[in-house]
């Protein structure tokens, strides 16, 4: 359920990337949206079982597309807006979120280097080197690292209010209990960057990858 709303949430913003004239991506977005929003209401409990509206292929097919309307609207914003530099990320999870993890390195491959900042391209950066990680089911040691020198050269200082350092400790020594009480210790009084709940490396991966709430990613 979390997840879906912050999908709802992610695609109402980024309609607004989309220029006006560009009737056919907005309706392409809310033809789909409207049966996602049916399917999730009506047939998520039951299943099939109890809802006329859909086949049962009808069904899987909407089950297994469900990321369609966001990838649309992401694809739409990037096309008529290339330096809105937000929407590389957004694109990113979007993969992510669709179980897409073989195609973020590719999409970083496009991005131009000219049109996003440092910082941005570093958080691209680490969402790609994630996403290796959950594919491969492997700790991506010597690209954490290379990552970590170039946040302490370069984006120190920018980033001194988010857990970036923290996080990439973690990525590198793996060790969860430390990187918890490193949370603890950065946000002491907010709840909401809590990771008490989260026992495993990937859950943690996961749940920071989805929120975008200033832990890490913009």
């Amino acid at each position: 359920m979390y997840k879906k709303f912050l999908l709802l949430i992610s695609v109402l913003l980024l309609l607004t990337n989309c220029k006006k004239d560009e009737i056919d991506c907005q309706k392409q977005f809310y033809d789909l949206y409207t049966k996602r929003y049916s399917l999730w209401i009506a047939m998520d409990k039951n299943e099939i079982l109890s809802n006329d509206n859909f086949t049962e292929k009808e069904y899987n097919a909407l089950k297994n597309n469900i990321n369609d309307s966001l990838q649309i609207t992401v694809d739409c914003a990037l096309k008529n807006d290339r330096k809105n530099e937000i929407l590389y990320l957004y694109k990113m999870k979007q993969l992510f979120l669709s179980n897409q993890l073989k195609e973020v390195s590719p999409f970083l491959k496009t991005v131009d280097k000219n049109i996003v900042k440092e910082d941005i391209y570093f958080q691209l950066s680490l969402f790609d080197v994630l996403c290796k990680e959950l594919l491969l089911n492997r700790i991506q040691i010597k690209e954490y690292t290379n990552l970590q020198k170039y946040y302490y050269q370069k984006l120190n200082v920018q980033y001194k209010d988010r857990a970036i350092k923290e996080f990439l400790n973690y990525l590198i020594n793996d060790n969860i209990e430390d990187f918890k009480k490193d949370m603890k210790k950065k946000y002491p009084n907010s709840s909401s960057m809590s990771l008490e709940n989260e026992s495993n490396r990937q859950s943690i991966i996961k749940e920071i990858m989805v929120r975008g709430d200033n832990l890490v990613f913009d």
